[in-house]
């Protein structure tokens, strides 16, 4: 194998700037000197602390989750205080029914008696008229 396929395989060197050596972890372990693996593993460090703190991709799903749940138990709140109020309602209307048949009874009644005076005033008068023209 020529020398410069293998080299094309090899991790690329750090031009300074701490880049990421192309390859597998063993790329990193072939730092030149133990102190420049060192640095590179501190600024790994730092660089997976960092993604980790401010990337949302790194924080936990169960954030998400949490305010779902959160969301759900409101809505649930008020859906019952709907069917409470609902419940009420009905309530309110089944007694303004049962008044409102009340109501009507009594007025079915009144009118029966009215229309027993009327029909007994005019058996009185066709009476009467009867008397007088005898």
């Amino acid at each position: 194998m020529p020398l410069q396929a293998e080299q094309a395989g090899w991790p690329r060197k750090s031009s300074g700037v701490h880049d990421r050596p192309a390859g597998t972890a063993q790329a990193i372990t072939q730092q030149e000197s133990p102190a420049s693996l060192g640095r590179t593993l501190t600024y790994y460090g730092y660089l997976r602390r960092s993604a980790v703190a401010g990337s949302p991709r790194f924080r936990p799903k169960s954030c998400g989750c949490q305010q779902l749940v959160l969301e759900i138990d409101q809505q649930g709140a008020q859906l019952k205080t709907l069917e409470n109020d609902t419940n009420r309602e009905m309530t309110a209307v089944e007694h303004a029914r049962a008044d409102r048949a009340d109501a009507m009874a009594a007025l079915t009644k009144q009118v029966a008696t009215g229309n027993q005076e009327l029909a007994n005033l005019k058996r009185e008068e066709q009476a009467s008229n009867r008397w007088w023209q005898i």
